[in-house]
């Protein structure tokens, strides 16, 4: 496990749980926030990645870039990265800029473990 005070990251067997802890994920507060779950990543090989953003009430076009940035790091690794926890303000800019349909997305972290279990969503 691995903890900030911006964000904390717990293993599972099948992936990792990245809870963002803060109320905005923005242009401060997100290259801290990408160092330390880079690193982590890629000292596991890039693993399933659940992203949780139940504390996160705001986020901006750098948080977004944040969130491509590490999908576009565990897909390329044949992974999947879902996330879940999505606050309705950050919702409308996940419609707004059509990341909605980008992301895989979850109601809760329940439903988004099926993801990475095997004969889950294979969405």
């Amino acid at each position: 496990m691995s903890n900030s005070n911006k964000f904390n990251i717990e293993e599972k067997p099948a992936f990792i749980i990245v809870r963002i802890l803060i109320g905005r994920l923005g242009l401060f507060e997100t290259p801290d926030i990408l160092a330390g779950v880079e690193s982590f990543l890629k000292s596991r090989d890039y693993p399933n990645t659940l992203i949780d953003l139940s504390g996160t009430a705001v986020i901006d076009s750098t948080g977004i870039g944040f969130l491509i940035a590490i999908n576009n790091l565990v897909v390329k690794k044949g992974n999947k990265m879902v996330i879940t926890g999505i606050s309705e303000r950050v919702g409308e800019i996940f419609r707004i800029t059509k990341m909605s349909t980008f992301f895989k997305t979850s109601e809760n972290t329940g439903e988004a473990e099926k993801f990475f279990t095997p004969g889950g969503k294979n969405q």
